[in-house]
C-alpha cells in the first residue's frame, strides 16, 4: 500500500480526466448530429474539437465548484450526486453558446437525453472508480486514543467511514490532559 501512496493524486486526476473526456465526447456527438446542421456555416472537424474543449472546460469548472472529482474522499452515492449536479449545470450553460451559434432557440431535448446518458456514465464511473480506488488504497488501521470526553459520536463517524478507516484498538486515558 505504501508504495502507491505517492500516486493518489495522479490516479484521481486520470479518473477525473477520463470522466470529463467521455462526457465531452458525448456532448460533441450531440452537437454534431443535433445542432451543428442548423448553423449558417456549419463547423467542420476543428470547430467540433474546439467546442468540445470549451464544454470540457465548463464541465471541469462546474465539477471543481461542486467538488465532484474528489475520488477517495466522497462515498460513491455522493460522488455520483455531485457530478450529476455539475453535469446538469455544464449542460445548461452550454445551451447558451448553442443558441448563439445557431442564431435561434433550439429544442433542449437532445441535451436532456444527453444528460440522462451522461448520468449513466457518471454512475458507472463512480462505482468502478471508487471500487478500484478502494482496492488500491484499502482502509487504514488506526489507533484511537481518547480521554474523559464522550467518544461515541466520534466512533459513529469513524464507523460510517469504514471505507477509509478501521479502528484497530482503543485506549482510554481518563485523568490526563494531554499526550506527548
Amino acid at each position: 500500500m505504501k508504495k502507491y501512496d505517492e500516486y493518489k493524486r495522479i490516479i484521481r486526476f486520470l479518473a477525473g480526466l477520463l470522466l470529463i473526456s467521455v462526457e465531452s465526447i458525448i456532448f460533441m456527438y450531440v452537437w454534431i448530429y443535433c445542432y451543428n446542421g442548423y448553423m449558417e456555416r456549419p463547423y467542420q472537424r476543428l470547430g467540433h474539437y474546439f467546442f468540445a474543449a470549451v464544454y470540457a472546460l465548463i464541465l471541469y469548472v462546474a465539477s471543481t465548484m461542486y467538488g465532484s472529482l474528489k475520488l477517495g474522499y466522497l462515498k460513491t452515492p455522493e460522488l455520483i450526486y455531485t457530478h450529476t449536479i455539475a453535469t446538469i449545470c455544464a449542460n445548461a450553460v452550454s445551451y447558451i453558446p448553442i443558441v448563439l451559434l445557431v442564431k435561434h432557440f433550439m429544442s433542449p431535448m437532445p441535451l436532456v437525453f444527453m444528460t440522462a446518458g451522461q448520468f449513466a456514465v457518471t454512475a458507472l464511473w463512480g462505482f468502478l472508480a471508487n471500487k478500484l480506488y478502494r482496492h488500491v488504497y484499502p482502509p487504514r488501521r488506526v489507533l484511537l486514543v481518547y480521554g474523559s470526553h464522550p467518544v461515541e459520536a466520534f466512533l459513529n463517524k469513524m464507523y460510517d467511514r469504514s471505507d477509509c478507516f478501521v479502528i484497530g484498538e482503543q485506549i482510554k486515558f481518563a485523568d490526563n490532559q494531554g499526550i506527548v
